[in-house]
């Protein structure tokens, strides 16, 4: 009955999503929309290969599901599938939109097909060709790393068929950052954010399997398998999969509008509560946090920011910083409650209210939580990978195993710069990490170096950081936080070892900070705090 379960939710999931690829699209738009269609059809194959694996006697048990029906997709000889109750649907291959509309919401007209034609429809419809592909190169994971990587390996000029990113999401990689900014506010479309243009890949032969779940990793055999039944075979794999976000296991979490942002499914979700929302509570106060409680503040949802600790940003941001960007949400509208766990939610199948660690209890329906997120390394356990909090791999980003490599969120790599091992949960990482292991793949063995690089934006201010802060025994602030320019610089032992400025940077600080740390540049603190003497005089 589990599995039972999971089908229908596959398909329910699946019909849904067809809905919003394609509510009040016009016929034009839709047809010029590659990754609209491609998004259809990707979940299309799902609701076929879920309803497929039902059997006859389940599906008459579940008559009661809103099964879409024929769905025209565009001038292709071939159908998807997928039974209902008794019977098989076709989708007949058009592009006409107005059918995709009205199919989706209403049965009719089933036909019932011999198996051989469901097998035969099955081979036609796969986007990759089969049940079993191999490729020269595979990437895990369709995020910033998978992006970025992919641009590495198309500049080199690798042939047609030879690289595959496989990836659950809907889309192509996109940059991950604005989704917690302009794009969930509405102010960018999909286009705007996409890493690499909606014809790069067909372009550049790099085949995209889209909303593709991988279950199971052979990695003696070099093999991935997928939740859809293919088997992926490559001779150089590339781990990307990155995090999952970090969930409050609290009386309560599992009410409705609790949520959380990670990927584009959960943008989707937050947009819908924060139409009708009249109170939200984020919990978090780092970067999700104070995006989100910015976010919904600018989409007219009177918010309240909760965390444990008793400040702000407080990984990266002095006290003096901490209280600044307090008093700035303050006076956009937030409320703030530093020192304030959540220990429940209250509500009848939405959430109501907000419990915290003192009693209090806020009203609130819409709950979005930024407490960070966990390395998505489940499927890797068990496989031979060298597993700490994360993926361990070597200065060129190579795992224990040769020929695979990891990069991003997930990745533990020696960071040469500060001399420990890390994970670094950030945008510049991903994409420095997915070129640099793409060259490396294809022979550079060059090592990974790059100072740590951190960015936020919020009420459409922008602040920037660089380095490490652990270790550091002295701040030195540069300008006035009030009225700016701003910058802090953190030294140990009298050498820069972080940095941070409101933007824009001042005085070519983005230039010169990065090659400072490198190097490990000894700065003196006195010349640092005077805005008087000139940056580069310091060199």
């Amino acid at each position: 009955m589990r599995r039972d379960l999971l089908y229908l939710s596959d398909i329910s999931e699946a019909a849904d999503a067809i809905r919003r690829f394609i509510g009040g699209i016009p016929q034009d738009a839709f047809m010029a929309d590659e990754l609209r269609q491609s998004a259809v059809l990707q979940k299309l194959i799902v609701i076929g290969e879920a309803a497929a694996r039902l059997g006859p006697d389940l599906r008459n048990r579940h008559a009661e599901v809103p099964w879409p029906d024929v769905i025209g997709f565009r001038n292709m000889a071939v159908h998807a599938y997928f039974s209902v109750d008794w019977s098989v649907v076709w989708f007949t291959a058009t592009r006409d939109v107005p059918a995709l509309q009205v199919a989706v919401q209403r049965m009719q007209d089933l036909e019932a097909v011999s198996d051989s034609t469901i097998s035969d429809t099955r081979s036609a419809i796969r986007a990759q060709g089969g049940p079993m592909k191999s490729y020269k190169y595979v990437i895990l994971g369709g995020g910033v790393a998978a992006g970025y990587a992919a641009k590495e390996f198309a500049k080199r000029g690798i042939a047609k068929g030879e690289l595959a990113i496989v990836s659950a999401d809907t889309t192509a990689p996109y940059q991950r950052p604005h989704i917690s900014k302009e794009f969930i506010r509405g102010e960018e479309t999909l286009d705007d954010i996409l890493i690499n243009p909606a014809n790069f890949y067909e372009e550049s032969g790099i085949d995209l399997w889209l909303n593709t779940t991988v279950t199971r990793a052979d990695l003696a055999q070099k093999r991935l398998h997928t939740a859809q039944g293919d088997e992926i075979g490559y001779e150089q794999l590339m781990i990307a999969n990155g995090c999952r976000a970090r969930t409050l296991r609290v009386p309560g979490a599992e009410l409705g509008n609790v949520l959380y942002l990670r990927w584009m499914p959960d943008v989707e979700a937050i947009q819908k509560a924060a139409k009708g929302a009249k109170q939200a509570v984020v919990v978090g106060g780092s970067f999700i946090g104070m995006e989100m409680a910015a976010n919904l503040t600018q989409m007219g949802v009177p918010t309240t920011l909760v965390f444990p600790e008793g400040r702000v940003w407080q990984r990266f941001f002095t006290p003096e910083m901490s209280d600044f960007f307090q008093r700035f949400y303050r006076a956009k509208g937030v409320t703030i409650l530093p020192g304030a766990g959540v220990t429940a939610f209250k509500g009848q199948g939405t959430v109501s209210a907000v419990v915290l660690s003192d009693g209090r209890e806020l009203p609130a329906d819409l709950v979005v939580a930024g407490i960070g997120v966990v390395p998505a390394t489940e499927l890797w356990e068990g496989t031979g990978l060298a597993l700490q909090d994360g993926v361990v791999v070597n200065e060129y980003l190579e795992t224990n195993l040769p020929g695979v490599y990891a990069v991003g969120d997930i990745a533990r790599f020696p960071e040469t710069t500060f001399g420990r091992e890390r994970r670094i949960e950030h945008w510049d990482t991903a994409r420095r990490q997915g070129r640099a292991a793409a060259a490396n793949m294809l022979g550079d063995h060059e090592p990974y170096k790059a100072v740590p690089y951190f960015y936020s934006d919020v009420f459409h201010m922008g602040w920037e950081f660089w380095g490490d802060t652990e270790g550091a025994d002295q701040v030195v602030h540069r300008g006035d936080l009030e009225k700016g320019p701003f910058t802090a610089w953190w030294l140990k032992g009298g050498k820069l070892v972080a940095a941070f400025t409101i933007d824009p940077p001042q005085e070519g600080m983005d230039k010169l900070v990065g090659k400072w740390i490198r190097k490990g540049q000894a700065l003196p603190a006195d010349k640092l705090a005077d805005p008087s003497v000139k940056l580069a005089s310091l060199e």
